[in-house]
């Protein structure tokens, strides 16, 4: 792929052990594509559409409220509005393997990172199914109404082409969705495909109308992150003038009166800010407590784990039980718990798995079922 005024890049994952890298030179604006192995699409509805209180709302159900590094990233991404409201997706990724990856593309001036299958949304019309195929793996995404809601990642020394597609469009059809287009990228020692691959990124950069807001690197989240932190720079700027105008003699008063001035703009933006995102009319003694009683609101008042947790806990019980010959294919969190499917080689394996998840759940099978060709498919219920 040649090198332009912004470079489409394919990330290339290194072997076990090793760090992967960006498929050729690149310029100092890099849209990077990536075969994500730990990337998950959840969908979001809230009842305002402000920037800030969506980041807020997705970062109280992912974000547990202790110091240390955060597991998981979460990257909101709103693809419609209506009235006051907006829905959207939101991407959740592994932190370490969204580092490495970031990592090899550091000397780029500007970052966008894409999972690889969204490049071919151009492609396809509003109900499609993208599948790039590599050398070890394939990576499919199921759009629906035009916007991405599954990706999967699959070893070719378990699955074909043909059964990856088959298994997505049996996943779409339980969605009630019948008409499915599917568009196959494959890559290529030539080059020749890559080339092809940049254009559709391009393309879908331009035609559709949510791409543009995909950027799944921290470097974007950053940004805005170092703009909250300057805000509250000046919040404790400002209350430790307040405080040394109250402490200073009648001379200082004219400092203590600029000092309270201050402060009362800072809780004025405050409010005004909190009108904004809630369409609130009645009295606001403390917007931040209060903005996080509307968002807990809007997530029905749930209590539990949070997904982050959640999904720590469960890696966890899964590595602790030396198991991995199971394949979770998908995963559905709610307050009581979650439920996830999946398929195992042999009943074994599976009371295996279950054994080694029931350390940090209650655990109980749904159906089990035989696969052509070998193995079994299940639904396990996992509560807190």
């Amino acid at each position: 792929m040649p090198v332009t005024a912004t470079s489409v890049r394919l990330y290339e994952r290194g072997a076990e052990g090793t760090q992967g890298k960006v498929s050729g030179s690149f310029g100092r604006d890099l849209l990077l594509l990536v075969p994500f192995h730990s990337l998950s699409i959840q969908p979001f509805s809230f009842p305002f559409s402000g920037q800030t209180a969506i980041r807020e709302a997705v970062k109280l159900q992912v974000q547990p409220f202790t110091s240390g590094k955060p597991l998981i990233e979460a990257f909101p991404t709103v693809c419609s509005r209506e009235g006051k409201g907006s829905a959207g997706i939101t991407c959740f990724l592994s932190s370490e393997e969204l580092a490495v990856v970031e990592s090899v593309a550091a000397k780029a001036r500007s970052l966008r990172v894409w999972p690889l299958p969204l490049a071919l949304a151009a492609r396809l019309p509003d109900n499609g199914l993208a599948a790039c195929i590599l050398k070890d793996e394939i990576c499919s995404m199921l759009f629906t109404g035009g916007i991405p809601v599954l990706y999967r990642i699959v070893s070719r020394k378990r699955k074909t082409i043909e059964d990856e597609t088959d298994w997505i469009r049996s996943f779409a059809s339980g969605r009630g969705v019948e008409e499915l287009e599917t568009y196959v990228w494959e890559d290529s020692e030539d080059g020749a495909a890559r080339d092809d691959l940049a254009g559709m990124a391009s393309e879908t950069l331009s035609r559709k109308h949510f791409a543009p807001d995909v950027n799944l690197s921290v470097r974007a989240v950053d940004t805005v992150l170092a703009l909250e932190k300057g805000i509250r720079l000046c919040t404790r700027a400002a209350s430790w003038i307040l405080l040394a105008g109250l402490c200073a003699a009648g001379g200082m008063y004219a400092q203590r009166e600029f000092s309270l001035r201050a402060l009362d703009r800072i809780r004025d933006q405050g409010t005004a800010l909190y009108r904004s995102v809630f369409d609130a009319t009645g009295k606001i003694v403390d917007p931040v407590s209060q903005a996080r009683g509307k968002l807990n609101a809007a997530r029905g008042g749930e209590k539990g784990l949070i997904l982050e947790e959640m999904l720590a806990r469960l890696g966890a019980s899964v590595k602790a039980a030396g198991e991995t010959s199971v394949s979770v294919e998908s995963l559905r969190y709610n307050a009581e718990g979650a439920d996830l499917t999946g398929s195992v080689p042999d009943m074994e394996r599976l009371q295996a798995f279950q054994k080694g998840i029931s350390v940090s759940f209650r655990t109980q099978l749904g159906d089990i079922q035989q696969i052509p060709g070998g193995g079994l498919r299940f639904s396990m219920n996992l509560r807190w």
